[in-house]
């Protein structure tokens, strides 16, 4: 595995001094030969089919290491730069005489590159984050609760129109220009009004009809349905409500408890939901809070984005866009003309996302040089061996998996960043403030755009 080491010779250029071991060296060598193989004409080998050694012994060992190099030195480079995180505005210059050669037989070569002007940063002790405090959960316990219970409930006849949370009992058919459609229709179809099992628009005609209501319920499906004879078709849905029903929930005590969960007693379950629902609101305050710190360090940080780097981000973020769109069956064009939006707003929005994430790049990567963090190889070993205890594979095998797919490097650069922000959010002041309230976060919704204020 390389080993790459950083040194700043002033505010805008680095030195990487890079040593490929002699195990890479190596395998990039027997790719080299078998190249080289096809292409030369050895007297007594068929063309395309010189062996390795032939190869060797007729060109030598260094002209086939230079070539080696030759074919291969922008890749340990750009290993070099992901693994270090270090971000070039300019095309680097290489030594190939950079020092001794390793003592395992590889080689070093050292990349002076032109990065941007290290960011200022503020003393990052000093920076002031906001830390959502644990809301009150009991709602939410109540709602698991409710949902644990129902399993235990008994159904009764509503005996008014059908409300949300209500049981309903459906028949239904579905016909496009007439024809019914097969595999879409049911009979006593059991749905809870609100939890998504019928389509929104049944829902929607569902709700406020009493038992024994007859509906006809337009419906437009997707392009991208996964049922070929319903995809981007107008149907009807021919429904037939056979009841409304409330269910009835039992009182919670410790037999109830035993009969819908595994626990033996209310106390016990009630417990286990109300530690279920802290501990994924935790991992969530965790990461909103590890957002704020980054945001805050990059706020708070003096620089000047390099125009060559904010159009590389930019483009990758244009192309990301372009094959999740792929995915879904789009074209660019066809999104921006749902979204009435042009390629003009489309770039501008994409170049503010490049800037933001650039600044917040170039501002962790600054603090990790200020405070000496490294990711060394007995750190990814570690990392590796850690996923690798929940795949069932060996710590060794994963090693070689991940060395293997050329993806070790990047783990690297990955690590760095996530140590970084450790260190981060350890050291700032975290202020307490309270999540907004489902209300509050529609108003803010509202207020900016995102949804009318009458649906908030």
């Amino acid at each position: 595995m390389m080993k790459t080491t950083v040194e700043r010779l002033d505010d805008t250029k680095l030195r990487l001094d890079v040593e490929v071991p002699e195990g890479d060296l190596r395998a990039a060598i027997d790719e080299t030969l078998v190249h080289m193989g096809r292409q030369l004409n050895v007297p007594g080998f068929r063309p395309g089919k010189v062996p390795p050694q032939a190869v060797m012994a007729r060109l030598g060992r260094d002209a086939v290491v230079d070539e080696t190099v030759r074919v291969h030195l922008d890749d340990w480079y750009r290993a070099a730069v992901i693994s270090t995180g270090v971000r070039p505005v300019a095309s680097p210059e290489i030594d190939m005489e950079a020092g001794d050669a390793p003592a395992d037989g590889g080689i070093r070569f050292s990349a002076t590159v032109e990065v941007a002007p290290k960011p200022k940063l503020p003393a990052i002790d000093t920076l002031e984050v906001d830390k959502p405090n644990l809301p009150d959960t009991q709602k939410y316990v109540d709602q698991v609760l409710e949902a644990t219970l129902r399993g235990a409930g008994t159904l009764q006849d509503a005996g008014r129109p059908a409300e949300e949370g209500d049981e309903v009992l459906v028949d239904f058919r579905c016909t496009i220009d007439g024809e019914d459609i097969s595999g879409a229709a049911a009979t006593g179809y059991q749905a809870r009004l609100g939890d998504g099992r019928l389509l929104a628009e049944l829902e929607t005609a569902i709700a406020g009809k009493e038992a024994g209501a007859e509906l006809e319920v337009p419906v437009q499906f997707p392009g991208d349905h996964p049922m070929p004879q319903l995809a981007g078709k107008d149907a009807t849905f021919h429904l037939t409500l056979r009841k409304v029903e409330t269910v009835e929930l039992p009182k919670l005590t410790d037999d109830v408890a035993k009969r819908v969960s595994e626990f033996p007693t209310a106390e016990a379950l009630e417990g286990d939901i109300r530690g279920s629902i802290n501990g994924k609101l935790e991992e969530e305050i965790a990461g909103i809070f590890r957002g704020n710190a980054v945001a805050a360090l990059a706020k708070a940080a003096e620089m000047t984005e390099p125009e060559a780097l904010v159009q590389g981000r930019q483009q990758e973020l244009y192309q990301g866009l372009k094959q999740q769109l792929q995915q879904a069956g789009l074209t660019i064009e066809q999104y921006l003309d749902r979204a009435g939006r042009d390629t003009e707003d489309l770039f501008a929005e994409l170049e503010g996302s490049a800037r933001d994430d650039l600044r917040r790049e170039l501002s962790l990567l600054a603090l990790a040089e200020d405070a000496g963090i490294e990711v060394t190889e007995e750190d990814l070993r570690r990392e590796v061996a850690e996923h690798a205890e929940h795949t069932g594979v060996s710590p060794e095998q994963a090693m070689q998996q991940v060395v293997g797919s050329g993806r070790a490097d990047m783990l690297r650069g990955e690590l760095l960043i996530q140590r970084t922000i450790d260190h981060l959010v350890a050291t700032v002041k975290p202020v307490a403030v309270d999540l907004p309230t489902d209300e509050e976060a529609a108003e803010a919704a509202a207020a900016a755009g995102e949804v009318p204020a009458d649906d908030a």
